[in-house]
Formats: structure tokens, sequence, C-alpha cells
């Protein structure tokens, strides 16, 4: 139950659930017994009658003007300014709302010690202008003469308080805790703020909704409403409120709690249109019994209101659904075969092998060692993002295949024996164990025997595989090319023949158990949208889902991952932070630049600090987490039928590391639109210049383009010209093609120099751009919004709002 937002208070020899943190909702009490134990007794209740009734009652109107205060409200019933506003009587009645949301001290001398007496002599707010449109008379604004506000920062802070003394303005700050002293701003906030506070406890809704309350409490002309199914708000002064029907709280419920029987005895408020609606049978099946002892009590409410706001009471059924979701799972096979979903599951388990054949029943044998190899390679990122960047520059479809049980058809080449599965037991048999023909889950070298099964089965049906990935199989005909991407038992499919296609499909489905997924949407956690123009990819419902992970889900966005000129060191003065939570973040952060590459330099800087992290480099991580958050419908957006042509840019920043001064390598490629592969990585050595830094990025750009060139080949894609890759240093651009900088290239690794080979063979060609133009600048360090924002757009990354059709992820 506390798993599931109940709250459990023992004591005094009683338990007590509340299901509110506050503690003020009390669902259930219950007694202890002689065995320690807390029973909860269920007994078949009587039918009983209530009569449901409406009321225009002083409290309803009191709650409908925002809980005014009954002298106001009494004011505008003898003034006649509200329509349908009864008389008002028990003006000193008591609101729970108003004591909990407005109970404060006693009042304060209602005039202050000076007044101004003239016009924007004292002001106690912000100040609006300079206009942009001056008046006839020259004039954009009046100047303040005296300035009265509390000592925030945003106040006292040296700039502030240069600007007022350049403007000639006073200052008049109050007193440290004393916010009296400046009551016309204070008190216009408090108004505010009480106003959200009672409707808000008045009503029980979340805390997320204090901002739509608070516009509630101070906007006209118009109603904010939410809506429950699109989590969105939308404003409209076309709304009719039915408040004379009856909430009915057993809709779509099995049984509901009975509460004590009130009998009500109270007299009809002068004024008010008080009317009987129906009068039906409750029927109540179950009933929880609070204490044994309890007796049904009778209320003299001669002098106060009658509050018909629906109780705030949850169904027996939906608190028995609730303990039920907290069962623990099951550890072992005694357990599991007395439920009967589990027996279920079992068995099917059991029949999928039989089908398979992937075991015999033969006598015990020793035991030994059962496995060689155990490694079986899986589809990379950014292969996967290779393939739905040419498919939208081909125009074409992407398919995606999930084999059922894929490890079980996996052959073995080992002798492996296992023994007969509990309550499977063969009669008569129980001393023989059986000898595997196939793989079963939980076997090492399972994804091994099941690659090598799809593998050959590719291999027969007409593939070649890639040499530059080995998961990746193409199939030329004279109709066209198919492609396909392995994820173990995950298959995604492209081609340029429909016929192709199509067979594919039927003959993997007449080899194994396939389940057709159709058209690619979700892979990996990340979501494809294909449209007619475009192809889409996102991981909104993963980031959403790390919002609410690290508690940041109602977190204040902010515009860019990191502030500008952001530094990190080891050693940065503040406290340790949880390293296990720090982990977790960046973990999940790293994961999500496989389609959001403007956290990518953020992710790879605090990746740096997993061991220690500081308060400070949490901060940071949660900063991006923010960032998220107003960016979480972003992704990639591939454009269709732009020239399928590989180009890269490559940068670099200069000892932008604190700790080694190493400095950090960047590089994007598109292929006709969006990004499709990038990195952010700290370099290994330490450079002299700029120039040397600029070198060893576009060296590590190159040997990527080469890897990109030989995958688009093995695709059918061949780039006949050199891959143009874009640098802003005219230096790194000399160094590579003139060997005669031995001054400057001497401390350089060896290994970098390979771009000199790949340029004289034509396969990549440096080019010069200028800074402004240099699109992996995003991923060397952090930038100012507009640079930020500007770089992010040209990578392709944009808002799902933004895309023809304005679609919805």
């Amino acid at each position: 139950m506390m798993e599931h937002g109940y709250f459990l208070i023992f004591g005094d020899n009683k338990a007590e659930v509340y299901d509110d943190s506050s503690l003020s909702n009390l669902v259930a009490r219950v007694h202890m017994k002689g065995n320690r134990s807390f029973p909860l007794k269920l007994q078949t209740d009587l039918h009983v009658a209530l009569t449901a009734s409406i009321s225009q009652s002083t409290l309803l109107w009191h709650r409908r003007m925002g809980h005014l205060n009954f002298q106001s409200l009494k004011l505008l019933q003898n003034e006649d300014m509200v329509l349908g506003l009864p008389k008002i009587k028990n003006a000193n009645a008591v609101c729970e709302g108003c004591t909990f949301g407005k109970h404060c001290r006693k009042a304060f001398p209602k005039e202050a010690t000076s007044r101004a007496t003239t016009p924007l002599e004292l002001v106690h707010t912000d100040v609006c202008g300079p206009m942009q449109t001056v008046t006839k008379a020259g004039n954009s604004g009046y100047k303040v003469k005296k300035l009265r506000s509390d000592r925030g920062g945003e106040y006292t802070s040296n700039e502030f308080n240069k600007f007022c003394d350049e403007m000639g303005m006073e200052r008049q700050l109050t007193v440290a805790y004393s916010p009296q002293q400046n009551g016309v701003a204070e008190r216009k906030n408090r108004t505010i703020v009480e106003m959200a506070k009672c409707m808000m406890f008045e009503k029980g809704m979340p805390l997320e909704f204090w901002a739509e309350t608070v516009n509630t409490a101070v906007c006209e002309k118009g109603y904010r409403l939410y809506n429950i199914t699109t989590e969105k708000v939308i404003i409209s002064r076309d709304v009719v409120f039915n408040e004379e029907a009856s909430w009915d709280w057993n809709a779509q419920q099995e049984c509901s709690v009975s509460v004590p029987l009130t009998e009500i005895v109270s007299e009809k408020e002068e004024g008010s249109n008080d009317t009987v609606v129906k009068q039906a049978e409750h029927s109540v099946e179950n009933e929880l019994l609070l204490e044994d002892n309890e007796e049904r009590s009778v209320v003299d409410t001669g002098t106060q209101d009658i509050d018909h706001t629906p109780l705030k009471y949850k169904s027996l059924t939906e608190i028995y659904e609730r303990c039920n979701i907290c069962i623990i799972e099951l550890e072992t096979f005694e357990e599991a075969v007395k439920d009967a979903a589990w027996q279920k599951a079992m068995e099917a388990e059991l029949e999928m092998i039989e089908k398979n054949e992937t075991w015999e029943l033969l006598k015990a044998t020793l035991k030994g060692i059962d496995f060689n190899e155990t490694f079986a390679p899986v589809a990379r990122l950014d292969i996967v993002r290779t393939l739905i960047a040419l498919a939208a520059q081909k125009r074409w479809k992407l398919f995606q295949l999930d084999v059922k049980s894929a490890f079980l058809n996996g052959v073995l080449h080992e002798e492996v024996y296992v023994d007969q599965p509990p309550g499977f037991v063969v009669k008569d048999k129980e001393d023989r164990v059986y000898r595997l023909k196939k793989a079963i889950y939980g076997l090492k070298q399972a994804p091994r025997a099941w690659y090598e099964e799809i593998n050959s089965y590719f291999t027969a049906a007409g593939f070649q595989k890639s040499p530059s990935e080995a998961t990746l199989y193409v199939k030329a005909a004279e109709s066209g090319i198919l492609i396909v991407s392995l994820y173990v038992d995950d298959i995604i499919y492209t081609g340029s023949s429909e016929e192709l296609v199509m067979s594919f499909k039927t003959e993997m489905m007449k080899r194994y158990e396939m389940t057709d997924l159709g058209l690619l949407h979700h892979f990996l956690g990340l979501g494809v949208i294909q449209a007619e123009s475009y192809i889409f990819l996102h991981q909104k419902k993963y980031a959403r889902t790390l919002l609410d992970k690290f508690g940041l889900k109602d977190c204040k966005a902010v515009s860019t991952p990191l502030a500008m000129n952001e530094k990190l060191s080891k050693e940065d003065g503040s406290e340790q932070a949880d390293e296990k939570v720090y982990r977790q973040i960046v973990g999940s952060l790293l994961y999500l630049t496989a389609t959001r590459p403007d956290i990518m330099f953020a992710a790879s800087l605090l990746a740096r600090y997993m061991h220690g992290p500081t308060k400070k480099h949490m901060g940071t991580a949660k900063r991006v987490l923010r960032y998220i958050q107003g960016t979480l419908d972003f992704g990639i957006a591939y454009e269709k039928g732009k020239e399928a042509m590989l180009v890269g840019y490559c940068d670099s920043d200069w000892s932008g590391c604190e700790d080694d001064m190493r400095s950090t390598s960047g590089y994007a490629f598109h292929l006709g639109s969006g990004v499709f592969s990038w990195a952010s990585v700290k370099q290994s050595s330490v450079a002299l210049s700029t120039a040397e830094a600029e070198y060893v990025s576009a060296a590590e750009a190159t040997a990527q383009a080469v890897w990109l060139r030989f995958v688009l080949s093995d695709f059918g894609e061949e780039q006949v010209e050199a891959t143009p890759i874009l640098c802003d240093n005219t230096s790194a651009i000399a160094i590579t093609k003139n060997h005669v900088h031995h001054h400057r290239t001497r401390l350089i690794s060896r290994r970098f120099h390979f771009i000199r080979d790949a340029l004289q063979n034509g396969e990549i060609d440096l080019l010069y751009c200028r800074t402004g133009e240099q699109n992996a600048d995003i991923f060397t360090k952090a930038l100012a919004r507009d640079r930020f924002e500007y770089l992010r757009s040209k990578l392709g990354i944009i808002s799902a709002k933004h895309l023809e059709g304005s679609v919805k992820v």
C-alpha cells in the first residue's frame, strides 16, 4: 500500500491508513488484535436510501467567488451586484479552506508612516518602460523618484544599485523579515496566493495545477479548461456549468465504501433555491469497518450551511485493486506453481520448446564445460540512423519484424544437458535429463547460436553480409535492392523494390515464428514517424520517463543544456553528491543522445566525472534535464528526396578540460538533410596549439568518414567523389596538405597522420568554412543561446510542432 501512495501510521495499538502525505484524509483505522494483527472486517450492509439535493448556500457562493470574505459577499448581495446571488445568512461561518489558506498573524497598522503626495513619487512595484513609441511631447515615460523594495538579490545587486544611482532614483529598502514595510506589493501577492491556496485545498487539486489556480484567481472574461485526455489547457468563454447534478461516485465501479449515515436536520436558508432532485436507493455491497463500535450520528445544522461537496472517500474496490498491485515478484518455483497465470506461462514456454525440438530426454551425465564462444553482434545506433537517413533520401519505407522466442531457434554445437523442469518431470523417468539440440533462454551461448542461425539463413537466401557491419545484410537483384539490419530478435528492413520487401517478409514468416509490426514506429526506445515528405526520429517517451524518474517532471525549463562557457573540474570546492544517482542521470542522458545530438557535448562532459561527482556536477546534470523539459518533442528530421551526398564537419576547442588541459573533438555528418552521425570526444593527448587540436579532430572525423563510405557502398550508394569535411582552421588544413611543417607536427601522434593518405587517395577533401557556419561547434563547447539554437536547427533538430502537418509525438 505504501508503494502506491498510501501512508500508514502505527501507534496506540492501532493502524491508520491515509491517502495523502498531509495525513488529512483518513481511509481506514484498524485496532490491533491479540495476535498482533490488524484485520479488516467485511460484512454486508443494509440497503439505505439517501436524498440527493442541491444548494445555493452561503458557503457555495463563497467558494464560487474565489473564497471571497463574507462581508464583501454580503455587500455584493445588498447592492444587487451579482445576478442570482441569494441573501447571505450566517456571515461568520467558518470555511475550512480559508482557515488553512488565510490563517495569519494580527494586522499591522493600516496607515503608513509616510505617503506619497504627487504621482510617481513612490513606486511599489517594478518599472514599465521606456515605451517603444514616444508621445507627441517626445516623452517615452516618467522618471521614477523613489523605489521601495525588499532586500532580495534582484534588488541589491551592484549592477542594479549602479543603475539607480545613474538614473537618480532614491532607494528605500525594507528591514529584513519585515514585508509589512512594503505592504502594497506584498498585499497584492498575498491576496492572489491565498485565493489560489484556498481553492486548491478545498477541491483537493494536485500541486501541479497551482499556476492554473493563480490564473483563475486573477484572470477575467474566460475559463481555462483542462482536458484530462490530451493533457492540454484551452481557453473559452462559452462554458456551461451543471452545478445541480449530483456526483456519482459509484460510476463504473463494482462496489463502494459505505460511510456512517448522518441524519441532517436543517432549516432551509432564506432566499436560497434548495430543491430535491431525486431520491434513490443506494446499494452498498461491502462496508469497510473502521471501528467495531462505530455508531451513526445525528447532527443539528440549523445554524450552519449544508456542504454538498462530494466526500473524499475511495471505493473499496479501488483500495483492493491497489493492494493487489503491491504483489512481491515470485522467486521460487513453489510460489509460481500456485499462481494460475504463472502456470499458464510455463506451459506455453514448454510447448514452444517441444515445437522447436529443442531437447531430447536421455540418461543423466556428468557436469562439464557447456559453452565456447558467447559473443553475438548487434546493430549500432549510427548504422540504424544511416539506414533511416538513406531511406529518407531514396523515399523508401522502413518496416519491422519481431522474431518470437528467437533464442530457441539457435542450433548448439556443444553437448548441453539440463535437468527436467520442476512440475513437468516425465513420469517413470525422473532420473533422466534433457540433452539440448537447440539453445534455450538462460544459456550463455544462446545469443551466439541465434546469430549463427539467422546468419546462415540470410547467406543461403542470397544476402551479402556487410564487411563493415556484421549485422547488416544486403540483397541485390534485377528488380532492386533490399537492406536488412538485425538487432537480436528485432529486424528492420527496407528497399527500392516492393516485390523484394514483400517476398522477404513472406519467407521470414514461413521460416520462423514472427510478428509483423508493419511500418517502423518504435525501435529500442526510439520513435520513428514516417510521413510523405520526411522521417522524424525522437525519444519523447524516454525523455519524459527520465524527468519523472529524477523528480523533475514540473521543473522550470531552460533554453540551453549548459550555461555559456560552462567549465567543470574534479575539485571545484563543493560537497560530494550521490554518486549512484549521478551515474544514473548521466547514463540516461548518454542514451538520449541517440536522437538528441544537441545534448551530446553536455552528456560527454558530465561523463568525465562519474567517479566522485560533486554538487556542482549534479546541478549541471539537472540543468540538462531542465533543458530536456523544454524540448521534449524535439528530434531529428530527415527530409525526403534530397541528394544522398555525405558531408562532414569537424571542430575542436583548445585545452578545454581544466583537469588535464586536453581538448575536445567534435564531428557531424549529414546525408542530404539532418545529421545522422556525430561525436564529442576528449582527445587522448594534450595539443600544443589550436592548429594541432583541430588537426587531431579532422583525423578523427576522417576515420568516421572512411567507415561511413564503406557502409554506404554496402547499401549500394557508393560515394564517387571525395567526401568534403569542413574545418574552420586554415593551419590545420595546411598541415594535412603540406608535409614540410615539421616543427608543428613532430609531436603529433603518428596515428593521426593517416588523414594525409585519405586525402591523397581521394576519399576525403578537407575544406575551409567560416566559424559561424561550423556545425560541429555545438559538440565542443557550451554556447550562448542564439548560437546554440542556430546550430541546433542546422543539424536538423527541430520540434515536432514545426513539421509539416504538425505531428504529435
